[in-house]
């Protein structure tokens, strides 16, 4: 069967828009979302005074894993540890002891995020005693990834790319995602891998500012908070929009968002000792 030539194009031009709307096969993601700046993500782990500091190159598709390790000295020991990713990270976050989420875009154009767990069982090396020179020496520290696991894949408009990604204090085992295309922010739950919708852009535009940070605190009168931070807005004074779990039950609520002015932050947190940090 013929179709006339304006159905023809009109089909033409929807499957070309479709086409437009995927990721592009075999190109990382945008150098704007390589976040130059990122602070990393700090991860707690089970071994008695070993944390660890985790950055990512996406360019270089790996993670830098700094770990800090107490021998009793005044400040703890670093050593590094280096693991190539096979696809371009765009995010990492704890996601509880010894356990890392790490989103990126693989070559054939999907959106991921993977579980990462380190080894629990490890025998970190003792510090040891020089025999000639009496010398304390300090070992480095390596720790090896015994699961990755996908979390997620896919190729789905409003799922494409993860801008943000952080632990969801109030539900052990649960991360939010902010995914760069929508800026609507979900619920990924690490075992059932169910991906639940918490926050549109729709209904809080300003998750579509191009927020480049985020922290975590637990404040005492106003529960979990989730910050996410500008440098600065077009006043020259830091932007902030303050997701809040009031009962720290892991569900935010919208109600209850936060976007203070420099004044109005200052009104509200005047007395810092109510922050703590989460653990």
């Amino acid at each position: 069967m013929k179709h006339p030539p304006l159905v023809l194009a009109f089909t033409l031009a929807i499957l070309g828009s479709k086409a437009m709307a995927a990721q592009e096969v075999g190109l990382p993601p945008p150098t704007r979302l390589s976040n130059g700046d990122h602070r990393g993500t700090g991860v707690p782990t089970s071994y008695p005074g070993l944390s660890a500091a985790v950055t990512y190159d996406l360019q270089g598709r790996k993670l830098d894993i700094t770990w800090f390790r107490e021998f009793g000295l005044a400040y703890p020991q670093k050593s590094f540890q280096s693991e190539a990713l096979d696809f371009w990270p765009t995010e990492a976050c704890e996601a509880g002891s010894n356990k890392l989420c790490v989103a990126g875009k693989n070559s054939k154009g999907q959106t991921l995020v993977h579980l990462w767990e380190f080894s629990a069982t490890e025998m970190l090396d003792p510090s040891t005693i020089h025999p000639k020179t009496g010398e304390t020496i300090y070992p480095d520290t390596y720790v090896p990834v015994v699961q990755k696991g996908p979390l997620y894949e896919g190729d789905v408009a409003g799922k494409r790319l993860v801008r943000t990604m952080f632990h969801n204090h109030g539900a052990p085992g649960t991360v939010f995602v902010l995914f760069d295309d929508s800026r609507d922010l979900y619920r990924l739950d690490l075992s059932t891998t169910a991906l639940t919708l918490v926050l549109s852009s729709s209904a809080e535009p300003r998750l579509l500012h191009d927020y480049r940070d985020h922290f975590a605190s637990n404040h005492l009168d106003r529960g979990f908070l989730y910050l996410l931070n500008l440098d600065s807005n077009e006043e020259g004074r830091p932007e902030t929009l303050i997701l809040v779990d009031p009962l720290r039950n892991g569900q935010l609520d919208s109600a209850a968002t936060l976007f203070p002015t420099y004044d109005e932050w200052c009104t509200l947190f005047a007395d810092q000792t109510r922050f703590h940090e989460v653990h």
